[in-house]
């Protein structure tokens, strides 16, 4: 009953000829297969481009047999397609709701007159819309800023921007739908008619080729299930994503200027992440879409940095703060409640400018940095004989790492059983140099390359200093805005 419902959806709307013509591009055999612009023959009929991705896609939204569904529709389409007008008949059929949203007013008004009551297409910028949102999400369509296959990463970026928005509303099983994206220059809609075949043929990126491509690959990435991929990609969550990991930044009363900036970077370039956990002792601090972490839960403080560095200040500064972050960051995974067991630590002041992974394969990706500072080297040495630099030309400073807790708590129990100590005294203890005497980054990421370097993968990102008030240098794939060059 419920795929007679669906064909009848698609039947009505969709029509069907024995000739290729204007939205009637996709050929279907009678062997079941179709191809964009393909050639007739008996028994073949033609359909628009999306056919079998939209049909399959309501079916897979019955077959859950839902009281009703929530759908969510970026780019509200009155013509050609007219998938507003679809996601309208589908929820009279089967219960639910239709939220869309569109920047052009007359696109908006023209939807609006096209669907019924169940339907609300709001005419915004699909991004401030979208973080309003509240409820959860059965299905997403996203098709909202053009393409340019020839160059398709502006459109790939806002999209990603989108699906940001809301992926924390997407239910488990969430169906989700992208336009614009073809699987090869053959998908385009027409095929090897299309106008652009030969050039976009010329420059094809299966991985850069519309819409869709960096919400495909944070869906692949999360283990989501590719469910068909034409000119459309159609995805289905199937439960807990895989390889999804937190996001950890300790916030100083000198990250306070800057602090929401970043984390708009953060939103928009950082890809595969669930919660955003920002450490602080400043409680009132409060950023839509994060979680205040108080930093006084955590089994030590400034005072227990005194205990071991006294009060002395470091050319003109106070150092407690410095070595108190490095400790929150690495005991986040112990005292932060339901963390995910992977977590990336980003310092406050550093800004993803280009959208970043941190995960493939189920490794975690690392950078590196060239520094070469030897008290770290030697505190490293204090803690454990075993710790020491792996790669003469390769360093843990770069600002950012992506921590497993079950790695550190290896790092911790062994220094621990060496000491007789609690790790975070062992690790103040025996500092040395007290202005740069410790890195949690060096220790951690020699440690894997040590021990573990068959389950890390190093990829190099191209990275320097800028400063955020005369603008940050967008050829870098991140930056860090230092606050000692800030003060100046």
């Amino acid at each position: 009953m419920p795929f007679t419902m669906i064909n009848n959806i698609i039947d009505s709307h969709f029509s069907k000829t024995n000739q290729y013509g204007r939205n009637h591009t996709l050929a279907h055999y009678p062997d079941g297969s179709s191809i964009a612009g393909g050639q007739p023959s008996e028994n073949t009929f033609y359909t628009h481009i999306c056919y079998s991705t939209i049909k399959l896609a309501l079916e897979t939204l019955a077959n859950q047999n839902k009281p009703e569904y929530t759908v969510v529709e970026t780019g509200c389409s009155a013509h050609g397609t007219k998938s507003t007008s679809i996601w309208d008949k589908f929820v009279n059929a089967f219960g639910g709701k239709v939220t869309s949203v569109d920047l052009s007013k007359s696109y908006v008004n023209l939807a609006n007159q096209q669907t019924s009551c169940k339907t609300h297409v709001e005419h915004s910028d699909s991004l401030i819309f979208l973080a309003k949102l509240k409820d959860k999400i059965d299905f997403l369509y996203l098709d909202s800023y053009d393409v340019d296959f020839l160059n398709p990463y502006a459109s790939a970026l806002h999209h990603l921007k989108e699906f940001n928005c809301v992926k924390n509303l997407l239910k488990d099983d969430a169906v989700i739908l992208i336009d614009d994206t073809p699987k090869s220059p053959e998908w385009l809609d027409g095929g090897s008619k299309n106008g652009l075949y030969r050039e976009v043929k010329d420059v094809f990126n299966e991985n850069m080729s519309g819409k869709g491509s960096l919400v495909n690959h944070f869906l692949s990435q999360i283990g989501a299930n590719k469910i068909l991929h034409q000119y459309q990609t159609l995805w289905q969550l199937n439960g807990l994503p895989k390889n999804l990991y937190d996001i950890v930044i300790c916030v100083g009363s000198k990250d306070l200027d800057l602090i929401k900036s970043q984390i708009e970077f953060t939103k928009r370039n950082v890809i595969g992440y669930r919660n955003i956990y920002l450490i602080t002792n400043d409680t009132s601090l409060n950023i839509e879409g994060c979680t205040t972490i108080d930093e006084n839960i955590f089994p030590f403080g400034v005072d227990t940095i005194e205990k071991h560095h006294g009060n002395n200040l470091i050319r003109g500064e106070p150092r407690h703060g410095w070595y108190l972050q490095q400790l929150l960051k690495i005991y986040a995974g112990r005292v932060i409640p339901n963390i995910l067991d992977k977590y990336l630590v980003i310092d406050a002041d550093t800004f993803f400018l280009k959208p970043t992974i941190f995960t493939e394969n189920n490794k975690c990706l690392y950078n590196w940095g060239t520094e070469n500072h030897g008290a770290y080297f030697k505190h490293m040495a204090k803690l454990d004989p075993e710790f020491h630099r792996v790669k003469s030309d390769k360093s843990g400073i770069c600002h950012h790492m992506i921590f497993e807790i079950k790695y550190w708590n290896e790092i911790i129990h062994k220094i621990e059983s060496n000491h007789g100590e609690k790790f975070y005294d062992v690790f103040l203890k025996n500092v040395s140099h007290l202005h740069s005497g410790a890195s949690e980054y060096e220790i951690y990421f020699n440690y894997m390359l040590k021990f573990h370097s068959d389950k890390i993968k190093l990829r190099k990102l191209n990275w320097g200093n800028s400063n955020i008030e005369k603008g940050l240098s967008m050829d870098l794939d991140y930056a860090s805005d230092h606050w000692y060059k800030r003060k100046k």
